[in-house]
């Protein structure tokens, strides 16, 4: 799907949905009575959405779509909405929030990740306000890179789950976002953990995903973030250990369909449509291009995506307040 017509589909959701403040799920430690705040009062940009990340990737997407399709006929609304957003007061109450003890471990590591990826979004945007916008959120790139590499590095093992928590995806969006900042530092740690945690892993499980809750695919997610890391040739090599039988076990992965999208567990599935397009993508694009499997894989990918087609609009804001995010990323590779 072109970026423009995808726009059209999702610019109207999003903005609406990062002005809806109500329902809101916290994810906040109290320390006493005095935490007890409005959502616009505690996190003032990052308040809409349902939840804070998804406010943080729902302005991630916003501003991929006008990077990427600059001429299309709502950047101006988008563009204006950002640098009304985008205010140095919001962002101050947003990094003092982040940087106060009882958020040590807010929104670590799925959050913090998008936040970066936002950060990495602003940089390669070169339209209207963007070294501005840039300039602004210095502070919280700094902060949310150095959590990550705290809480990476104090990792005793990696977490292997289809949801938040998972430390592969997470690495994986972090690793994009040091890739564009040029942080050194941060590509190599993240190098370093994805080559001990995952670096000797064979005969993956396909059979096994996904659980009931998964908007992510644990084998999937760890295979794009090692297509990341290691040389293509390295690469190839690792993935062959990992999933040696790939050209027929690949067709476990079928698409799967939430049986109630109203509910905001299940409707995760959908989610996980669009994942596996996403991660399969970064996949076949680290394979040689005459790999036997690619074509097995780009088979089950395709599935995915159609099977994707009409999520948003078949569902209420359950899922709505975060699938648009996912469908944009899984439409618009670029590496």
């Amino acid at each position: 799907m072109k970026i423009k017509e995808l726009g059209d589909r999702l610019v109207p959701m999003l903005i609406q949905n990062l002005h809806r403040q109500y329902p809101n799920k916290q994810g906040h430690v109290l320390l006493g009575p005095e935490d007890l705040q409005l959502p616009t009062e505690r996190t003032p940009l990052f308040y809409g959405s349902y939840d804070w990340h998804s406010a943080v990737h729902s302005f991630a997407s916003l501003v991929r779509l006008v990077r990427l399709a600059p001429d299309s006929p709502w950047c101006n609304q988008v563009i204006e909405f950002l640098d009304k957003s985008f205010n140095l007061e919001s962002i101050g109450v947003e990094y003092d929030h982040l940087n106060c003890y009882a958020s040590k471990n807010f929104e670590m590591p799925y959050g913090i990740s998008w936040l970066l990826i936002l950060c990495q979004e602003l940089r390669l945007y070169k339209g209207p306000f963007g070294k501005k916008w840039e300039k602004y959120f210095e502070n919280l790139e700094k902060i949310s890179s150095e959590r990550m590499i705290d809480w990476i590095s104090k990792l005793s093992y990696p977490i292997r789950s289809g949801v938040h928590s998972q430390t592969a995806f997470s690495m994986l969006l972090s690793f994009e976002w040091a890739l564009t900042s040029e942080s050194k530092l941060f590509q190599n740690v993240v190098c370093d953990m994805a080559k001990k945690w995952y670096g000797k892993d064979t005969d993956a499980q396909i059979n096994y995903e996904p659980s009931g809750f998964d908007f992510l695919s644990p084998i999937l997610c760890e295979a794009a973030l090692m297509a990341r890391v290691f040389e293509p040739k390295e690469f190839s090599k690792w993935f062959k250990k990992f999933l040696p039988n790939i050209e027929k076990e690949i067709f476990h992965f079928n698409p799967v369909k939430p049986v109630d999208r109203s509910d905001g567990l299940l409707v995760h599935l959908d989610g996980l449509n669009l994942s596996r397009v996403w991660m399969l993508k970064i996949i076949m694009n680290a394979l040689p291009k005459d790999s036997h499997c690619q074509t097995s894989l780009k088979s089950v990918r395709e599935s995915h995506q159609s099977s994707s087609d009409g999520c948003l609009e078949k569902g209420n804001y359950s899922g709505t307040h975060w699938l648009g995010t996912f469908l944009l990323y899984s439409n618009s590779f670029e590496y």
